[in-house]
């Protein structure tokens, strides 16, 4: 498990790249991560079971596609995320993903996530 709080500004996941069984991530106030950033995650962090996004003013429905693609992400939890639209959360419906709790999507039939 990865956290990421505001002191850690974050523009990109290359830093990370050599974390390959990273499986958690939580990035919470993270003004530099935008759609680009979370877009390679699949390939930089192939592992990553849960992403937790907590007010990242940059990421948009595009993120939310991306991620939706992500092989091995089985939760994603959205919080105060403000570019985020019905039709964002449509792509992850389509792609799989029922929604949990409020803002927390997790793929159909996947196994339990540790918190």
């Amino acid at each position: 498990v990865l956290k990421l709080g505001a002191g850690a500004r974050l523009s990109s996941l290359e830093p990370l790249a050599r974390l390959t069984a990273l499986e958690v991530l939580c990035l919470r106030n993270q003004p530099l991560v935008s759609n680009a950033v979370l877009a390679r995650a699949g390939l930089l962090l192939p592992q990553l079971r849960t992403l937790r996004l907590k007010n990242c003013l940059r990421i948009t429905d595009a993120s939310l596609a991306s991620l939706a693609e992500h092989p091995s992400l089985q939760q994603l939890d959205v919080l105060w995320c403000p570019h985020l639209s019905d039709a964002g959360f449509d792509t992850l419906r389509a792609a799989g993903f029922v929604q949990a709790e409020s803002r927390r999507y997790v793929r159909k039939n996947s196994k339990p996530i540790q918190k």
